[in-house]
């Protein structure tokens, strides 16, 4: 009752009724994997990661929906940057067959990438496309791969795939821009805008829409819209 009552809270854009309501239901020391789980993503909104990352490591503990579990933890070490650990996370995520649009092998693609392992970074991008073909994270993230080796008209043509494919995704918007040099405003410029102002947008979300719209801002000389984006990106 808990879980679901602080995630409607939090659906309604209810924080303090939403935070009272899971420390409500955790005070109480009855384990259950959905209160775990959603109080972790209350937590993560509000980028509070460590946290976050003991109530999955809590929800993993109790072993009764480990393939949910596993990947809302996997999904935490991700934004909180612990690559190392993410990896056998995410690895975790596909043996127990929950990696069902290609997040987790796109993302073990990502991780090796920023630990510098650009070999094992290539095999898991490959797998990742091969496995699905439709996963936006996986053009984003290769996208990236292709511009560090200098290849930018495939970097191009893959992060222009990512945002094709899933309009509300932060990485690939970002991944896009980072690569892009616009002439005029992305077709989705409002949504954008409207998804990087939205306090129910994750942190992690919000910081890359704003950099990825200052720099289109930037792009199209319009500095200040683009200062507003940047300084909010490095405030938060």
């Amino acid at each position: 009752l808990f879980a679901y009552l602080g995630a409607c809270y939090l659906r309604l854009n209810k924080p303090e009724q939403a935070e009272t309501t899971f420390n409500t239901g955790l005070s109480l020391n009855v384990p259950h994997v959905d209160l775990f789980i959603e109080a972790g993503r209350f937590y993560e909104q509000n980028n509070k990661l460590l946290q976050a990352e003991a109530l999955y490591s809590k929800a993993i503990a109790l072993d009764a929906e480990p393939d949910k579990a596993w990947s809302a933890y996997a999904a935490c070490l991700l934004r909180s940057r612990n690559y190392q650990k993410a990896i056998p996370a995410l690895k975790k995520v596909i043996d127990l067959g929950a990696d069902t649009d290609g997040f987790a092998h796109a993302n073990i693609g990502y991780c090796y990438q920023q630990l510098e392992n650009l070999e094992d970074a290539e095999v898991w991008y490959k797998k990742a496309l091969e496995e699905f073909p439709e996963c936006p994270i996986a053009y984003a993230h290769y996208g990236t791969y292709q511009a560090v080796h200098g290849n930018m008209d495939e970097a191009k043509k893959l992060t222009e795939k990512a945002t094709e494919l899933s309009p509300n995704d932060s990485v690939a918007f970002y991944t896009y821009s980072s690569v892009h040099k616009f002439t005029e405003p992305h077709t989705n410029t409002a949504h954008y805008e409207a998804l990087a102002w939205s306090p129910r947008t994750m942190i992690d979300d919000t910081i890359r829409l704003s950099f990825a719209l200052s720099k289109m801002y930037w792009d199209l000389k319009e500095d200040e819209k683009s200062f507003v984006h940047l300084a909010r990106g490095l405030s938060l």
